[in-house]
C-alpha cells in the first residue's frame, strides 16, 4: 500500500470533510436536490418553467422556516430578516409570473413586483448588518471608513455603467426612481456582504453559504441590469435560483450554536482580505476608465475624477487612523518597557544588599573568624562564594542594563592602553578556560592607546571573552588579538565553538536575547552581555560586529578610535 499517496489524499479531502461536517443531512440533501432542480429548470419551457421557478423560491423560504422551527434556543433576528428578504424576492417573482402566465405580458414598470425586489435587497442588507452585530462586529471609525470607500467605488461603477443611462432616458420621475432604486440598493447589499467577508474569522460552512447566496443574488441583479433585453428562462435565472437554494440549505445547518465560530478582529488592522477589498476599491475607477476607452464609449472623466478624489481623501483619513493607532501602541510599549526596567531595577537593588552581606559573612567564616575551618568546610564555603559572586554579577548586570535603557552611562575619559585592558581580561578568564579544556592565546600589535573609560572598556571585553569561552567545547581554542589599524584600534575575539545560527545574528546584540542554540543546550546566561558590550563600545564612538557560521565558531571585532598619548 502506498502510504504516502494515501496520506496525501486524506489531507486533500480535509476541506471537503469540513464542509460536510458543517452541514446537517437535511442541509446536504436540500442543497443537492435544489441545485439539480436549478439546472433542470433550464431544460423546461413555457408555463412549466415559470411554475418551477416559483416552486424553487418557495422551497427556499420553507427551508429557512424549518431551520428556524428546529432551533432549541430563541431564533436569531438575522434569520427572520433573511426569510423576509427571500419572501419579498419570491413575491416579486410570483407577481411577474402572474403577468406572464395569465396576462401574457411583462409586468408594467413600475409595478408591485419592483417594490418587492427592491424591498428584498434592502431587507437582505439589513439582515447582514444584524448578523454582523450578533457576531460581535466592531463598528469603529476605521470600519466605517472602509465601508464608505467601498460605497464610493461601487457607486462610481454603478453610475457609469447603469444609473446614468437610466437618468438620461425619457422616463417619468416615478419610472426613473424605480429603475435607479435596485442598483442603488444592490450597492448596499454588496457593502454589507463585504463587511461579512472581512469581519469575524473562523467562519463555519453555513456562514460561508450565506455569503455565497447573497453574492449570487448580487451578480445576477447586476447582469440583469446590464442586459439590454431580459427573457425569462435565461442563464441569469440560475444565479437567482441558486441563491434561494443556497440560503435555504444554510438555514438547515446542524444546530444553532454551530452557526458561526468567531474570533474578534481588530478593526484598525489591515488584514489580507480587508487590504484586498480596499485595493479593489482603489482600482475600480481606473478600471472603469480603461474599460470605456477600450470599448470606445464616452469617457466619464468628471465622474471618475470626483470618485477618485473622494476615495483618495478617505484613504488618507484611513492611513491617518492607522498612524494614530501605531503611535498609541508605541507609547504603550514604551511605557511597558519602562515599567519592566523599573521592576528589574527595584528587584535587583533589593537582591544586591543581602547578597553583599552573604559574601561578607562567607569571607569571615573562611578566614576563621568564628573558629577553625576544616578542609571540607573550606570547599563548601568556596562553592557558596562562587555562586554568590555569580548572582552578584547577574544583579549588577541587570542594574547596569536598566540604567543603559534609560540612557544612563557615565564614562570617565582618560588615556587607556587597550592592550593592558584586554590582557587583564585574558588573565582573568584563563583559569576558567583551562578548567574547561580550552586553549587561549593573546596577541597585541602596535600602539593601542585610546581615550575612554578603562573600567567600562574592560567590562565590554570581559563579556566578549567570557562569551567565547562559554560557547567553545572542550579541546577548542580562543584567540584574542588587539592591533592598531590606521586611526583605530581593533580588538578581535575568535573562537572555534558552536557558532551562531544565521537567523539569530541580527538579534544577537538585543537586550535579553538568547540564541536558539544557547536555549537548546541550556547554557546559563541572561542575554545581557553582548547588549552591554555593544552599548559601551558605541558610547566610545566605536563599533562592534560579528561573523559566525553555525558549528564553526564566531569572530567578534571591536573597533574604537585611537587617541591619547603614550605616558612617558
Amino acid at each position: 500500500m502506498n502510504t504516502r499517496a494515501f496520506t496525501s489524499g486524506a489531507v486533500s479531502q480535509r476541506p471537503l470533510v469540513r464542509w460536510i461536517r458543517g452541514l446537517s443531512p437535511a442541509s446536504i440533501g436540500f442543497l443537492a436536490v435544489g441545485w439539480l432542480a436549478v439546472f433542470g429548470y433550464e431544460l423546461l419551457a413555457g408555463d412549466v418553467q415559470s411554475i418551477a421557478y416559483e416552486v424553487v423560491g418557495l422551497a427556499g423560504i420553507g427551508a429557512i422556516m424549518v431551520g428556524l422551527a428546529r432551533r432549541t434556543a430563541e431564533p436569531r433576528p438575522a434569520w427572520w430578516l433573511f426569510a423576509a428578504g427571500l419572501a419579498s424576492e419570491v413575491t416579486g417573482d410570483c407577481i411577474t409570473a402572474y403577468y406572464e402566465l395569465y396576462r401574457d405580458q411583462e409586468p408594467p414598470a413600475p409595478s408591485a413586483a419592483d417594490v418587492f425586489y427592491i424591498g428584498g435587497a434592502l431587507i437582505f442588507a439589513i439582515g447582514i448588518f444584524v448578523l454582523l452585530r450578533e457576531l460581535g462586529a466592531q463598528w469603529s471609525r476605521a470600519v466605517i471608513l472602509d465601508a464608505v470607500i467601498v460605497v464610493v467605488a461601487l457607486a462610481t461603477v454603478q453610475w457609469v455603467f447603469v444609473v446614468e443611462s437610466l437618468v438620461n432616458e425619457s422616463l417619468s420621475s416615478l419610472r426613473k426612481a424605480d429603475e435607479i432604486a435596485l442598483p442603488s440598493f444592490d450597492v448596499l447589499v454588496l457593502v454589507a456582504l463585504i463587511q461579512l467577508v472581512i469581519g469575524p474569522k473562523r467562519r463555519s460552512v453555513p456562514y460561508r453559504m450565506i455569503g455565497v447566496s447573497i453574492f449570487l443574488l448580487f451578480i445576477s441583479d447586476e447582469i440583469f441590469l446590464l442586459t439590454p433585453q431580459y427573457d425569462s428562462g435565461t442563464w441569469i435565472d440560475i444565479g437567482w435560483l441558486g441563491s434561494y437554494v443556497t440560503l435555504g440549505a444554510a438555514a438547515l445547518r446542524r444546530g444553532v450554536r454551530t452557526e458561526v465560530a468567531t474570533v474578534p478582529v481588530a478593526p484598525q488592522r489591515l488584514s489580507g482580505v480587508r487590504l484586498a477589498v480596499l485595493a479593489a476599491a482603489l482600482l475600480a475607477v481606473p478600471a472603469v476608465l480603461a474599460t470605456e476607452r477600450l470599448e470606445h464609449h464616452h469617457v466619464h472623466t468628471l465622474v471618475a475624477a470626483g470618485g477618485a478624489a473622494l476615495i483618495a481623501v478617505l484613504v488618507l483619513l484611513r492611513l491617518a487612523g492607522l498612524l494614530r493607532v501605531v503611535e498609541q501602541q508605541n507609547r504603550e510599549l514604551r511605557q511597558l518597557d519602562r515599567m519592566k526596567d523599573d521592576f528589574v531595577a527595584s528587584v535587583s537593588h533589593e537582591l544586591r544588599t543581602p547578597l553583599t552581606s552573604i559574601v561578607g559573612y562567607v569571607e569571615l567564616l573562611a578566614d576563621g573568624a568564628s573558629g577553625p575551618v576544616t578542609a571540607a568546610q573550606k570547599d563548601d564555603l568556596d562553592v557558596v562564594t562562587r555562586n554568590t559572586d555569580r548572582l552578584l554579577r547577574l544583579v549588577n548586570d541587570l542594574l547596569f542594563a536598566a540604567g543603559l535603557g534609560e540612557g544612563r552611562l557615565e564614562l570617565r575619559s582618560d588615556t587607556v592602553e587597550l592592550r593592558a585592558v584586554v590582557a587583564h581580561s585574558v588573565d582573568t578568564i584563563r583559569p576558567v578556560a583551562a578548567a574547561g579544556g580550552l586553549s587561549i592565546t593573546f596577541e597585541a600589535v602596535g600602539n593601542t592607546y585610546v581615550v575612554g573609560d578603562a573600567v567600562r572598556l574592560g567590562q565590554a571585553i570581559d563579556n566578549l571573552v567570557a562569551n567565547a569561552v562559554k560557547f567553545t567545547p572542550p579541546g577548542g581554542h580562543v584567540a584574542i588579538r588587539v592591533e592598531r589599524k590606521g586611526d583605530s584600534v581593533e580588538v578581535e575575539v575568535e573562537d572555534d565553538g558552536v557558532g551562531v545560527p544565521e537567523a539569530d545574528l541580527q538579534h544577537l546584540f538585543d537586550r535579553f536575547f538568547r540564541s536558539s542554540r544557547s536555549l537548546k543546550d541550556a547554557v546559563q546566561g541572561t542575554g545581557l552581555g553582548l547588549y552591554i558590550a555593544k552599548t559601551i563600545v558605541e558610547a566610545h564612538h566605536g563599533s562592534i560586529r560579528v561573523t559566525s557560521t553555525e558549528g564553526h565558531g564566531s569572530t567578534f571585532r571591536v573597533v574604537v578610535p585611537a587617541g591619547g598619548a603614550q605616558p612617558t
